[in-house]
C-alpha cells in the first residue's frame, strides 16, 4: 500500500496544473491532493464510474490545504492497466466548473492472482524452507528422522 501525493497548482502563465500528471496506483493505495491556492479546489468527477475508483465521487482542497486520503476500491485484476480521467476544479462543482479547471489522469496497475500468489509464495518459502533445511541436515547427520 502506497501513499500518492498529486500537487494542484497555477504555473507561471497561470494555468491551473496537476503534478504528477499521470500517477500509477494499485488497489489500496491512497491518492492525497495538495493545493498550494488560496481557494478551494476540488477533485472530482472520476470516469469510467463503474467500477469507481474511490469510495467518494469527489475530494475537497481546502485553500493551501490538502483533501482526505482517497484508497483505491478498484482491483485491477486484469493483464494491463485501466486509466481514469478525473477534473480538478475551483467554485466547488467538478461537473460544470465556473473557474479554473484541469482534467487528470490516474493509472490503475493490475495486481492479478498471480501477484499475490508469487508473493504469498515468497512468503512461504522464506518461513518454510530454512525449516526444512535444518530438518533434512539434522536427519542426515543423526541417519533418523525426528
Amino acid at each position: 500500500m502506497a501513499n500518492r501525493y498529486i500537487l494542484v497548482y497555477k504555473d507561471l502563465a497561470g494555468n491551473l496544473r496537476v503534478a504528477p500528471e499521470r500517477p500509477t496506483v494499485q488497489f489500496h493505495d491512497s491518492v492525497t491532493w495538495v493545493s498550494n491556492l488560496d481557494t478551494n479546489y476540488v477533485a472530482g468527477n472520476f470516469t469510467p464510474t463503474n467500477p469507481p475508483l474511490f469510495p467518494q465521487p469527489s475530494y475537497a482542497m481546502p485553500p493551501g490545504g490538502q483533501s482526505t486520503p482517497a484508497v483505491v476500491i478498484f482491483n485491477n485484476t486484469g493483464t494491463g492497466p485501466i486509466t481514469y480521467s478525473y477534473t480538478c476544479s475551483d467554485a466547488g462543482s467538478t461537473a460544470t466548473p465556473a473557474g479554473d479547471s484541469v482534467n487528470g489522469i490516474i493509472i490503475v496497475d493490475p495486481t492479478g492472482p498471480g501477484e499475490e500468489r508469487e508473493t504469498k509464495e515468497v512468503q512461504r518459502s522464506s518461513s518454510k524452507r530454512p525449516q526444512e533445511k535444518a530438518l533434512v541436515g539434522q536427519t542426515e547427520l543423526n541417519g533418523s528422522r525426528r
